[in-house]
């Protein structure tokens, strides 16, 4: 298999799961919201689930529970504030930092399921926040 070729062991169904929370999350592009901040996002929020709002750079990144997505979606459509995406997606209890050999092996392996065509979507807990952008690029090669 695509995981046994590049080193890593397929765990039993579910075996990793329980590390894993599923979450809506919302995108907000900095450059396309001017005038955004972290409070109105939490204002606006606030009454409909919102659980974090985390500036990442470029863009402001919403998060909240899955029974609270439409809900939420709905109040930033309300308000014109229409995210540049959004999704329900998995998110890791515990991020895992390695070095950066490993980060590129499992990146590659993660690359490599992704292509496959049964595979809708790959969930990793692997900590690449201290890398900058050239640095990551090099690493997926």
């Amino acid at each position: 298999t695509i995981i046994q070729k590049r080193g890593g062991s397929l765990g039993a169904t579910g075996s990793v799961l329980f590390g894993f929370h599923k979450k809506g999350q919302f995108f907000f592009d900095k450059a396309i919201h001017k005038n955004l901040s972290e409070d109105r996002l939490l204002e606006l929020g606030l009454e409909h689930g919102i659980e974090d709002v985390a500036d990442e750079n470029d863009s402001f990144v919403v998060t909240c529970s899955v029974e609270n997505y439409m809900s939420l979606k709905q109040a930033f459509i309300d308000a014109k504030l229409e995210p540049d995406n959004s999704e329900l997606t998995m998110i890791p209890d515990n991020y895992v930092k390695v070095s950066n050999e490993q980060a590129q092996k499992i990146l590659n392996m993660v690359e490599a399921l992704d292509d496959l065509e049964d595979v809708q979507n790959v969930y990793t807990n692997l900590d690449l926040d201290d890398l900058d952008e050239k640095e990551l690029e090099a690493l997926m090669g």
